[in-house]
């Protein structure tokens, strides 16, 4: 067994190449593919197929970290920079339509009220800047995150308090937080987002959430 470090645990200065660090990920998706490859002929279009599977995981790690820099604020100016196309190349290519959280009045108005465990509620507009403090006050009145998207959390009442956590897909932070009961809800590139029941019950019907977000 190998003993280079798995996919999402490398540091940042790690100082093979991009590069090569992708022919790697490549390459460990399909363990035997290399021993095949010098033999069976058609392990070449195996490698064809299994790369061809990880531009389209590539590409769609690139919507997301451009959705990821929208939502901090970036302006479609800043990430045609980024990506050295103009403006107008980059929202044409990865604007998209309204999602559930584009357009909403606000964050959702007094979830408390009337709402039962196993109800569910979409929070938003959230940024990356937002998130994790609405996260944390929705979570105080029991809500956790079950789910996400641009600008949006989707929450589900439940009968404890919850913890929330976001942390960078490639920092070795986030290892280890099962064991000490982080439960995964997802990964939007670049972050992995976490929760945790505190097991406490949920603060009092005191009004609308957003009171405590001011």
């Amino acid at each position: 067994m190998s003993g280079a470090p798995a996919w999402g645990s490398l540091e940042p200065r790690d100082p093979r190449s991009l590069d090569d660090l992708l022919a790697e990920a490549v390459a460990a998706a399909d363990p035997g593919i290399g021993d095949r490859i010098a033999t069976q002929p058609a392990a070449h279009l195996e490698l064809v197929a299994l790369t061809a599977r990880a531009h389209l995981a590539t590409e769609e790690l690139l919507a997301t970290a451009v959705s990821s820099a929208r939502s901090a604020g970036h302006s479609w100016e800043a990430v045609g920079t980024a990506l050295g196309i103009t403006r107008q190349a980059a929202q044409q290519r990865f604007g998209r339509p309204a999602g559930p959280g584009d357009g909403a009045p606000g964050l959702v108005d007094d979830l408390i009220a009337g709402a039962v465990p196993g109800d569910t509620r979409t929070l938003a507009p959230v940024t990356a800047l937002t998130e994790m403090a609405a996260l944390e006050v929705y979570g105080r009145h029991g809500w956790r995150s079950i789910g996400f998207g641009a600008a949006f959390h989707t929450i589900e009442r439940t009968t404890q308090q919850w913890e929330h956590k976001r942390v960078y897909v490639l920092g070795a932070s986030r290892f280890g937080l099962e064991a000490e009961g982080w439960e995964r809800i997802g990964t939007w590139f670049p972050w992995v987002y976490y929760a945790r029941g505190l097991g406490t019950t949920p603060v009092g019907q005191r009004g609308p959430v957003e009171d405590d977000l001011s």
